[in-house]
């Protein structure tokens, strides 16, 4: 069981140093859509849901 969880281990470490963390600005509307009805409109869209209750 150990072994096992040393390998798990290390292989998310692994993943994680090699994980790359884009910041451009397609990027960024591609992973998170609601930003940029966000920040075209200045409100959520929970915010929006909830008023309609």
């Amino acid at each position: 069981m150990m072994k096992r969880l040393n390998l798990a281990y290390r292989l998310l470490i692994d993943y994680c140093a090699r994980y790359k963390y884009p910041f451009k600005e397609e990027d960024v509307v591609r992973a998170y859509p609601e930003e940029r009805l966000m920040r075209r409109f200045g409100r959520s869209l929970e915010a929006t849901e909830h008023d309609k209750l």
